[in-house]
């Protein structure tokens, strides 16, 4: 299935210099993390139902980078390769996925341009005995903020489809049971456009009786953004007989849902359709990429997220570029003291605080167990002192309320800053290290 991932908003927050002022703000803190703690909480919860889907999803799901290196896949992937998921991950797809999809994703790694571009085709696969014909689809997904190039490989199991093909054209009455009651929305229409019949599952995607669409056309439920592109691919399925199209569609209940269609020729005056619903793919997309991008315990991004940000930061006009990198101090002695539990409230914790102090456009980072980045564009030395030391401040005001002295929050910050292009910013990042 389409999978498209979610990103988070950066947090904004100044502290006054009043002494009543500053009373204020720690109470705002204090209702600020409670906040904070319910959306990380619901942040988890739908990583694991993300999660959830790829263990439960019918269909092969690939994501690999631009190295050609496995970043995710579902269960299913996991059969069609024979490997579980730990023995898949970070290989190259050239060790071990099937030919077919070897194929795929060395074309598109070898193009200096693929955006919009799709690779479409029907693979066949054998696992657990039966053969099983996938309709594959590479295609890129490209994350704008890191500007990093990831492909995604879907497989759809068209197994029931081929088949109800096959059957349509042996024996229309023989199978229209069959099609009845199909897995996939089945529509028949003229040249019109007009719906002539459908199945079950047609009614079920689009809400509407059997009787109310007979009396309707494709026109009727696609949705206005959709309508321009849903007649010129009608147009091109008389002309070339074959054809294929996702568009937005208005359900009965007035929502508006997405829809991918696969439609050919029958006879001069009818086409058959089959329409699946693909709304929850759709979503699903942007939450995906959020899995590749973030921390899953802080909800920030991590290490890979960085790594790419600072290669598109690292240019002439993002400077001067300040980075500021801070450790958990006494992180280990917390977790043997007091268990992981504890010890993954005070990294949340110290994330929320960082965060709390961070400017717009500045970027936080998880890159290590109990190591936090921040990069700071357009940011002189002085200014990313002033932000380590508004950090300090808040981890100093957090601690005045945490009973036990050893669960406090310590941090070692460092800083330095990029002042000019023959500067390596991999020499900042290690003066702000030590």
């Amino acid at each position: 299935m389409y999978i498209i991932l979610v990103l988070l908003t950066v947090l904004l927050a100044y502290y006054a210099v009043s002494y009543s002022r500053i009373r204020k703000q720690l109470t705002q803190t204090e209702e600020k993390c409670i906040a904070l703690q319910s959306a990380d909480e619901e942040a988890k919860k739908n990583l694991s139902r993300l999660k959830s889907l790829l263990d439960n999803s019918p269909s092969a799901i690939v994501i690999i980078d631009d190295h050609g290196r496995f970043v995710e896949v579902s269960a299913v992937a996991e059969k069609i390769m024979g490997l579980p998921k730990e023995e898949i991950v970070d290989k190259e797809i050239t060790q071990i996925a099937p030919p077919d999809m070897v194929k795929k994703a060395l074309y598109v790694l070898s193009q200096s341009e693929i955006d919009g571009q799709f690779l479409e085709s029907i693979d066949v696969f054998e696992f657990e005995g039966n053969k099983r014909y996938f309709e594959s689809r590479v295609f890129p997904l490209h994350d704008s903020e890191s500007n990093e190039n990831l492909y995604g490989y879907l497989g759809i199991d068209v197994t029931d489809r081929i088949t109800a093909e096959h059957a349509l054209k042996e024996s229309e009455e023989k199978y229209s049971g069959y099609i009845e009651h199909a897995p996939y929305g089945v529509f028949i229409v003229d040249e019109n456009g007009r719906y002539v019949e459908v199945n079950k599952c047609a009614c079920a995607i689009t809400g509407y009786s059997k009787e109310q669409l007979l009396m309707m056309s494709l026109e009727d439920i696609t949705a206005k953004v959709s309508l321009d592109f849903a007649r010129s691919s009608f147009e091109n399925l008389k002309k070339v007989g074959y054809m294929k199209w996702e568009f937005e569609f208005v359900h009965q209940n007035g929502s508006i849902r997405w829809c991918r269609t696969d439609a050919v020729k029958i006879t001069e005056d009818r086409y058959l359709i089959f329409a699946i619903d693909m709304t929850d793919e759709k979503a699903s997309e942007e939450k995906l990429l959020y899995i590749v991008n973030h921390d899953s315990l802080t909800g920030l991004y991590n290490r890979r997220f960085y790594e790419q940000t600072l290669k598109l930061v690292d240019v002439p006009e993002q400077l001067p570029l300040s980075i500021i990198i801070g450790d958990i101090n006494g992180l280990k002695l917390i977790n043997d003291s007091f268990g992981n539990l504890e010890g993954d409230k005070v990294i949340k914790e110290t994330a929320r605080l960082m965060e709390s102090c961070c400017r717009e456009g500045d970027v936080l980072t998880r890159t290590g167990g109990d190591e936090f980045t921040i990069l700071l564009p357009n940011t002189n030395y002085e200014a990313a002192v002033n932000l380590l030391n508004d950090i300090q401040y808040a981890c100093k005001q957090y601690n005045i309320h945490v009973k036990n002295e050893a669960c406090h929050i310590k941090l070692s910050l460092g800083v330095d800053t990029k002042e000019t292009v023959h500067t390596s910013i991999m020499q900042v990042s290690k003066m702000a290290e030590d």
